[in-house]
């Protein structure tokens, strides 16, 4: 009897291993999807953005790229209102939509400002809607406008 307590503990270990059926892949072989970045702050609707910030005239800037960009902010606040920025002002600036980017010189210093204005402007003017133009900033459009191939007149 006592061989058998000796040998019991022996007996079980015997059968432990490391692995388990159940053991998943080598984190190598795994497919990772690289994480969404976070979406910047905007509102919702125009009614939520009012009253809407001054946004400097257009006519204090001699570049005719960056006095097109704030001519944007001029005719379509309520629609830039409601588009987040992807340079991420909300975070270091407070801003609370694309539309503040346009109230001091922010923007004639951002290429992301810039392009997203402009962008939101021609989906505008093809008729889509706000909430139409926020998806395809969201999704990175706005990264596809060629600022040297903007025409600086509307």
């Amino acid at each position: 009897m006592r061989a058998l307590i000796l040998c019991l503990p022996l007996l079980l270990l015997a059968g432990c291993t490391t692995e388990s059926p159940t053991t998943p892949e080598p984190a190598a072989s795994v497919k990772k999807t690289p994480p969404t970045p976070p979406v910047p702050y905007f509102h919702e609707t125009a009614a939520a953005a009012k009253p809407y910030p001054p946004t400097l005239d257009p006519k204090t800037f001699t570049d005719p790229i960056i006095r097109k960009a704030y001519q944007v902010a001029k005719e379509i606040p309520e629609i830039l209102a409601q588009q987040p920025c992807y340079c991420y002002c909300d975070r270091s600036a407070g801003h609370k939509g694309l539309l503040d980017c346009f109230r001091d010189n922010h923007s004639s210093h951002c290429g992301t400002c810039m392009k997203e204005a402009l962008l939101a402007k021609q989906l505008h003017e093809e008729k889509y809607t706000a909430a139409e133009i926020r998806t395809a900033i969201m999704r990175g459009d706005w990264k596809n406008v060629n600022l040297e191939a903007t025409p600086s007149s509307h």
